[in-house]
């Protein structure tokens, strides 16, 4: 807290705005799967960087095929739809997850479980 306080206005505005619900959980998990994901790192190994190209060859075929048989409309109603619920699910649960990181703790020290008896 004491961090955030003694932050420029800048960065304090930046920070709320990368809390906002709708970047959080609509427009950054569709940049970070959808476009983040498909370009390798800058110091990916030569393995890694072929990686990254075979399967975005794979993902360009499969949404080929998968269009010319469904239809441009359905495949991308149904990709988008799919891509939006999982990605928003996924930085969901790790955004939950590391908002009680010290929870861990004392859960691990206690030896108490979620399971009731």
């Amino acid at each position: 807290m004491q961090e955030y306080l003694e932050s420029s206005r800048w960065r304090r505005f930046a920070y709320r705005l990368a809390r906002n619900p709708v970047i959080l959980f609509v427009i950054a998990p569709f940049f970070l799967f959808v476009v983040r994901h498909r370009f390798p790192a800058a110091k990916a190994s030569r393995r890694e960087q072929h990686s990254v190209y075979w399967t975005n060859l794979a993902l360009l075929g499969l949404a080929a095929g998968l269009s010319a048989i469904f239809g441009i409309k359905a495949y991308l109603v149904i990709q988008l739809t799919m891509i939006g619920v999982a990605a928003s699910t996924g930085v969901w649960l790790f955004y939950v997850q590391h908002q009680f990181e010290e929870c861990i703790g004392n859960v691990a020290r206690t030896g108490i479980t979620s399971r009731h008896r």
